[in-house]
């Protein structure tokens, strides 16, 4: 996540690349005290800039994945959001009350209601828990 000077913010979403997999899968990569690379097993040879490296930096292992925008049938995200200025409701008593109502209508459980994260998160804040 970064926020630009306009003040927008953007995401990009990564994962381990299948030659990361693959390495790991034969036991090549190995941790080791420094978080940010992967140390090379002994028994194996990296070559990165046409030299030996006992060390891959972990960017190395990652590949990019497009974010697709949707919206879900199965999940509930009716609950106003606590981070949203934009939004003209907020999380409130009232909010919660509306929210838990639905339950027993339109097919929804009271599971199903419960499910929506920022009702969640607003009860762990109601709650103190």
């Amino acid at each position: 996540v970064t926020v630009g000077d306009d003040g927008n913010v953007s995401f990009e979403a990564f994962q381990v690349s299948r030659q990361c997999m693959e390495m790991v899968a034969e036991q090549a990569l190995e941790v080791g005290p420094n978080p940010g690379f992967c140390y090379v097993n002994d028994t194996f040879t990296a070559i990165q800039e046409g030299k030996e490296s006992k060390t891959v930096e972990n960017n190395f292992f990652l590949t990019v994945v497009p974010i697709r925008q949707h919206t879900s049938e199965v999940f509930v995200s009716d609950f106003p959001k606590a981070n949203r200025d934009m939004d003209d409701r907020i999380p409130s008593k009232d909010e919660m009350k509306r929210q838990l109502g639905k339950s027993g209508t339109q097919g929804w459980t009271y599971v199903d209601v419960l499910g929506d994260f920022n009702l969640l998160i607003y009860l762990c804040q109601f709650l103190d828990v």
